[in-house]
């Protein structure tokens, strides 16, 4: 008996001892690796959101307030002192980019890159016992198509403002990705749109109706979906297309792209994607739930656009500001 009882108190004594040691290594920091991340398909959902946070918009919200419009004649920026200025009194350089294009898309492919190489076909062993498992473990599954196809709407911006760009895919550290050559526009081109082709008939359609017996009723509002992949697809095709980067004129591109417009048309009006028989509601606080709308990035309500940018004052002339940009 007193050994046993000795015995149960020196384990007593190293279970502590270990504990002690547990708490003693614990590190605050907010830098979250790879292991980190994969716990848990909200930490997964997390890094997702990033990705969609370097996706491009211009509802006032670039350069304190401005919006790109200000660096033109179609509206004026009200306030002094701002980056907008910089389109136009020189500052705009290869090495100052003011539109911040290049950084946003960019890092944003590397994002997806990391996403894909990295937290692609999870299975959250450890929360098998959730009564959400399965739904959750169907979401986090569609995240992979999400990665690829905003990955390939990245390129898109890249190829309008830079033309050839070098092509990455797989996770690179910053040695390697700036040792890469630039790619043609044709195999970007050709890249962004194997991608849409391989991810659409893969991709969520709508958060309710694709989860049957599993749905959280939960819509997930502006999360890439089959149209938006299409809608990517298409107006890449256009722009293969487009003399800008078709200087021979080669109708087999033209061919391409009026196709994938019509796949793209058939598809809404199947889903009752159509024009709006009101135009004006684009424009308002619930623009985005408008059945004209195939993919739109929502921003925080505020008054910072119409505040900070002027339209311009010029007796007898008529201006139309664009507002916000959808796919």
């Amino acid at each position: 008996m007193k050994i046993s009882k000795i015995i149960l108190s020196v384990l007593a004594v190293g279970a502590m001892t270990v504990s002690c040691e547990d708490q003693m290594e614990y590190k605050e920091y907010s830098v979250y690796d790879e292991e980190y991340i994969s716990e848990h398909w909200n930490k997964v959902a997390g890094f997702m959101t990033r990705i969609y946070n370097n996706l491009d918009y211009d509802f006032g919200n670039y350069y304190g307030g401005a919006s790109l419009c200000s660096a033109t004649d179609e509206a004026m920026y009200s306030r002094a002192g701002n980056k907008i200025e910089g389109f136009y009194n020189g500052a705009w350089s290869p090495s100052n980019d003011l539109a911040y294009i290049w950084k946003s898309a960019w890092e944003g492919i590397s994002y997806c890159n990391l996403y894909l190489d990295e937290f692609n076909n999870l299975t959250f062993e450890d929360w098998i016992e959730d009564k959400n498992y399965a739904a959750n473990l169907m979401r986090a599954n569609n995240f992979q198509y999400e990665a690829r196809a905003t990955r390939a709407y990245f390129y898109f911006t890249l190829l309008r403002a830079y033309g050839a760009v070098p092509l990455k895919v797989n996770n690179l550290d910053a040695d390697a990705a700036n040792s890469l050559p630039r790619t043609s526009t044709d195999e970007i081109f050709a890249f962004i749109k194997s991608e849409c082709d391989a991810v659409k008939d893969s991709i969520m359609r709508d958060y309710i109706t694709d989860f049957g017996s599993l749905s959280l009723s939960d819509q997930e509002t502006g999360r890439m979906n089959d149209l938006t992949v299409m809608a990517i697809k298409a107006q890449a095709a256009m722009y293969h297309a487009s003399p800008l980067f078709n200087p021979d004129n080669n109708k087999q591109l033209w061919v391409e792209a009026a196709e994938a417009y019509r796949e793209l048309l058939d598809s809404c009006s199947k889903r009752g994607v159509v024009m709006s028989a009101d135009y004006a509601e684009l424009f308002g606080e619930k623009g985005w739930q408008s059945k004209e709308v195939v993919f739109a990035r929502r921003v925080a309500k505020a008054n910072s656009f119409e505040k900070y940018n002027f339209p311009i004052g010029m007796e007898n002339a008529q201006v139309v500001t664009v507002l916000h940009k959808t796919l």
